[in-house]
């Protein structure tokens, strides 16, 4: 359980993609080293926490392609003028190109898919029901529903545990216990 602990502290190392042993061993908490006394890119419990980090790197992506996403539909949604379900695609991207100045290349894919769940998922419903005007009394509702959406358009599931994160004489054990959980 210590090793996930430290595993899940380490998220400035996927961040930086620092994947690699020296960046891992360099960020442990001096407390885990001493008391399992981690000193060398050979230690088993450095091996098994380098694959925990690069099995959760999806996870760390998926993370920040939803926190994308929803900034995008946050600036959507307080766009002035407002936007309509019969506006451009193309028109739409362009506002909000204008509104967010992209810092990133990835931006642009991010911007595409929360037009096209603003305009597919979100107007199609909401328009017909509100006036523009009328989201701003609704606006937390419809930042709910963007959320919601945002983080429904998942295809990677969260990290989940392997036989192979615990120490050679304890995956038997795991295997088992995982097959009892998981059956």
């Amino acid at each position: 359980m210590e090793m996930l602990h430290e595993v899940d502290t380490m998220n400035d190392c996927l961040e930086r993609k620092l994947l690699n042993g020296n960046a891992l061993l360099e960020r442990l908490n001096p407390e885990f080293k001493a008391k399992y006394a981690i000193n060398s890119l050979q230690h088993p419990h450095l091996r098994i926490m380098s694959r925990m980090l690069r099995r959760k790197v999806r996870d760390v992506r998926y993370r920040r392609r939803t926190d994308e996403i929803d900034k995008c539909l946050l600036q959507l949604i307080n766009l002035k003028p407002y936007i309509k379900q019969t506006d451009c695609p193309d028109d739409v991207m362009d506002c909000l190109e204008e509104s967010c100045h992209p810092q990133s290349d990835l931006w642009q894919g991010y911007a595409l898919r929360a037009v096209d769940i603003f305009l597919d998922s979100l107007l199609i419903f909401w328009e017909p029901q509100f006036h523009p005007l009328i989201r701003e009394s609704h606006k937390k509702l419809l930042l709910t529903s963007a959320r919601e959406l945002a983080e429904g358009c998942a295809i990677i599931q969260p990290l989940e545990p392997d036989p192979d994160d615990f120490l050679a004489h304890l995956r038997p054990y795991a295997s088992v216990y995982f097959e009892i959980l998981y059956s």
